[in-house]
């Protein structure tokens, strides 16, 4: 992963939101994942929570601050 332009070359990905969900944990892959254009990267295991707040953080639904449903 270069640069952003790999991930937001396709016309149709220039405005997606996109997050990464990985194992690679160290600051290095995510740095590599958010310069390729990566909005956020989550690291395995994602709390189920985090994982759901995440998503309606960015579909911009609101984030409920106790149980996920």
């Amino acid at each position: 992963m270069g640069d952003r332009r790999l991930l937001r070359a396709n016309s149709e990905a220039k405005t997606a939101t996109i997050v990464a969900v990985t194992a690679l944990a160290s600051a290095e892959d995510r740095d590599r994942a958010l310069l390729a254009g990566c909005n956020e990267v989550l690291i395995k295991p994602v709390p189920p929570a985090l994982l759901l707040n995440t998503v309606r953080r960015y579909v911009g639904v609101p984030v409920s601050s106790g149980r996920a449903s």
